[in-house]
């Protein structure tokens, strides 16, 4: 550790460690309190570790023996190897594992004769010594000749020549500094700093796991409230939603019923316009019948009993043969003269002559203006055709409404064909648009009710 601060460029270092082989000086001193006992202190716990199998106690925790706070639990190399070591090396590991500085060996000259025999002197002998206590931790050794002890001492003998070559480079010609004066209060102070710094830090991560927790219950809070009002939100949302979809179904409801209302005075307007078209013509009719009556009997003296003409419903028979044999244009001719008669036989033919372009120019209008006379007499072919112009939008704006009413009421005679039709419309309707056309077709007259 102290052989970096000459390599070390930095106004400061900063502290590194190897607990169990570092002494407290390494923990809090800059450089100024480290020297060979630094490293004779490392040494000797690397000898401690040979001896007992486990590192010493790291000299943090030794702190609080050596301040009177705990008892001292670092248990001497001269009860860890007793019986097994020479008594020498024992006690020179325990003096280099001494905690403060000044009470180690100052330099590694001083801790080799410490270590090794003095020259000529005979090698002290194991004393013959009760079983010395074992660590709880550390198996049981069987107890080394002197042999053992000799190769041991030499190797670490060799050991301390090279760290010592290695601390001399540093710290030669520099004599080793005087001792330093009692350490005790200096250790106190900067043991109780440690302390402090620890405790320090150590309120400083539960305050900041306090705060994190805090932060994370507001966060989890203020979650919980976004997801309630964006769950209000969409409630809301759905509501308005589903009241104006209600709103546009009253709507188009009304706008039927009235759309139906427009209708149906339109066609009895239509109609009344028709009767009164129809009596008008009839009464020129007679009139001229009269006229022609007149004439013949002033002309001749005689009477002459002419034969009756033919009935309209002859004249319509007579030109529906002839229509279906292909003499479009005089049918057609009789189908106007009587649907203007508001017949609805004729005017059925009429318009199935308009939308089938025989006898007169294809118009889907005419057709539908037609079958409309019809149907609104009962006729229910008409009412089934008109049914499909609707349906279809021939003629006539595409109206699923209009199509049902006229299916309906055409499907009361009986009719396969309008009954189908008018299930088929009744799938694009809502129910109260199928209600307001039952209505509708109750106020129609029942087919066959007029010819």
């Amino acid at each position: 550790g102290s052989a970096r601060q000459p390599i070390s460029h930095a106004p400061s270092m900063t502290i590194l460690v190897a607990p169990g082989y570092a002494p407290f000086e390494q923990y809090y001193s800059s450089g100024e309190n480290q020297g060979p006992w630094t490293d004779i202190y490392a040494l000797g716990a690397t000898c401690y570790r040979a001896i007992s199998g486990a590192a010493p106690l790291d000299a943090i925790a030794r702190s609080k023996g050596v301040l009177g706070s705990a008892r001292e639990m670092l248990v001497p190399a001269s009860v860890v190897g007793a019986g097994k070591y020479s008594e020498r090396l024992l006690k020179a590991i325990d003096h280099a594992l001494e905690f403060e500085e000044r009470k180690r060996p100052q330099s590694i000259a001083d801790w080799r004769r410490e270590l090794l025999p003095q020259t000529g002197a005979s090698q002290p002998q194991p004393a013959a010594a009760a079983p010395a206590p074992q660590l709880v931790d550390s198996p049981a050794r069987p107890v080394r000749s002197g042999a053992h002890t000799a190769v041991l001492a030499g190797i670490v003998g060799a050991a301390m020549t090279v760290a010592a070559a290695a601390v001399l480079v540093h710290w030669w010609p520099t004599p080793p500094p005087p001792p330093a004066p009692d350490p005790s209060e200096q250790l106190k102070s900067q043991i109780e700093k440690l302390q402090k710094q620890i405790d320090e830090q150590h309120q400083q991560q539960v305050d900041a796991a306090k705060k994190e927790e805090e932060a994370r219950k507001q966060e989890d809070v203020r979650k919980q409230e976004e997801a309630r009002k964006q769950a209000e939100a969409a409630r809301k949302q759905e509501d308005e939603a589903a009241r104006k979809k209600q709103q546009a179904k009253e709507k188009l409801a009304e706008a039927q019923k009235q759309k139906v209302a427009q209708k149906q005075a339109e066609a009895a307007r239509k109609k009344q316009q028709a009767e009164e078209e129809r009596k008008k013509l009839a009464a020129e009719r007679e009139a001229k019948k009269q006229a022609s009556s007149t004439q013949t009997q002033v002309a001749t003296a005689a009477p002459v009993v002419a034969p009756p003409p033919p009935s309209p419903a002859q004249q319509l028979k007579k030109a529906e043969s002839e229509y279906a044999a292909g003499k479009h244009a005089d049918a057609v001719s009789v189908f106007k003269q009587q649907a203007v008669g508001d017949n609805a036989e004729a005017q059925l033919d009429l318009g199935k002559a308009f939308a089938e372009g025989h006898g007169v120019k294809r118009d889907d209008a005419s057709a539908a203006k037609w079958y409309t006379k019809a149907a609104m007499q009962g006729n229910a072919e008409a009412q089934l055709r008109l049914g499909e112009l609707y349906a279809a939008g021939h003629g006539v704006p595409h109206d699923d409404f209009q199509a049902y009413v006229w299916f309906s009421a055409a499907a009361r005679g009986g009719n396969p064909t309008a009954r189908a039709r008018q299930e088929q419309a009744a799938k694009l309707l809502q129910p109260v648009e199928i209600a307001q056309a039952g209505k509708v077709v109750a106020s129609l007259p029942l087919p066959g009710a007029a010819k």
